[in-house]
């Protein structure tokens, strides 16, 4: 499990880890609403009982489906 930066620190996203959706979205500086979006664009976010999850890898093949 990935470990959480300082406070407004972005982190690096691996491919091989899986974070909570709270975490992920502090490493990568997305808000609840862009968060929401990406979610709606084809970001696999994973349940497990009453927790999210997203993996590494599924946000490296999301960002490869993004047009620039």
């Amino acid at each position: 499990m990935a470990t959480a930066t300082a406070k407004g620190q972005l982190g690096p996203i691996s491919d091989h880890e899986t974070y909570p959706v709270s975490v992920f979205m502090r490493l990568t500086g997305l808000s609840k609403w862009a968060m929401r979006s990406a979610r709606s664009a084809g970001l696999v976010v994973r349940t497990v009982g009453k927790r999210r999850y997203v993996r590494g890898a599924d946000w490296s093949a999301f960002l490869a489906t993004i047009e620039e």
